[in-house]
């Protein structure tokens, strides 16, 4: 039995993601999934800081 490569595999989807949203009319999403990949590398990068407490307050 032959196994997938599943570094393969998830690239070939991420790669086949952007024709999907072009050929359904989709893309009005790109800027809800930028601002939530955006958000994440900010929770992710500024949890051990000083500015951990500042986000906190944002929100």
């Amino acid at each position: 039995m032959i196994k997938p490569n599943l570094s393969v595999l998830k690239v070939g989807i991420i790669s086949q993601f952007p024709g999907y949203l072009w050929k359904n009319k989709l893309l009005w999403t790109i800027p809800i999934f930028l601002f939530l990949l955006l958000f994440i590398f900010i929770l992710i990068f500024t949890q051990g800081t000083g500015l951990g407490s500042f986000i906190y307050r944002l929100f």
